[in-house]
């Protein structure tokens, strides 16, 4: 993670060392490159979406079921950052971030913090209200989380 933010800390500064017409030029490219790639996913979901309802229909036999379990995030309150896959370090991308069923889940929440024995005494910083903290929270992954709030059946 500090290589992460080692290359991130070194990116930027090489950016703010570029004349200010260069950066725009670069910030041009990479808006380009963002659209392009925004346009790149929504026509490889769509082709996903193409050969699954194909195969559903002339393939059913090779067509698993879907996986209805709810996946689990895992939220560091300690580093502020998602649990990775296999609990092999953290990240701040939610995309990046491992999903686990829930009772995997539940039980590395209560290992961090010794079943609940470790938490954390913090301070809100705007209202200075004392309260207590888990050094980790498990979270239902966004995927199974419909626009109305509620979870999501697929």
């Amino acid at each position: 993670m500090a290589d992460l933010q080692d290359d991130r800390a070194a990116r930027r500064a090489r950016i703010l060392a570029m004349k200010p017409e260069d950066r725009a030029l670069l910030a041009e490219i990479m808006l380009k490159r963002h659209e392009q790639t925004v346009r790149d996913i929504a026509q490889l979901r769509a082709r996903q979406a193409d050969t699954a309802e194909w195969l559903a229909e002339f393939a059913p036999a090779t067509v698993p079921p879907p996986d209805r379990t709810p996946s689990y995030l895992i939220w560091s309150n300690q580093h502020r950052m998602w649990w990775r896959p296999d609990g092999r370090g953290y990240t701040d991308s939610i995309e990046e971030a491992g999903r686990y069923p829930y009772a995997r889940a539940q039980q590395i929440v209560l290992d961090a913090s010794c079943n609940g024995a470790l938490p954390y005494d913090r301070t809100d910083p705007v209202t200075g209200r004392q309260y207590r903290q888990a050094p980790e929270a498990l979270v239902l992954a966004p995927e199974h989380v419909d626009i109305e709030g509620g979870v999501s059946r697929g």
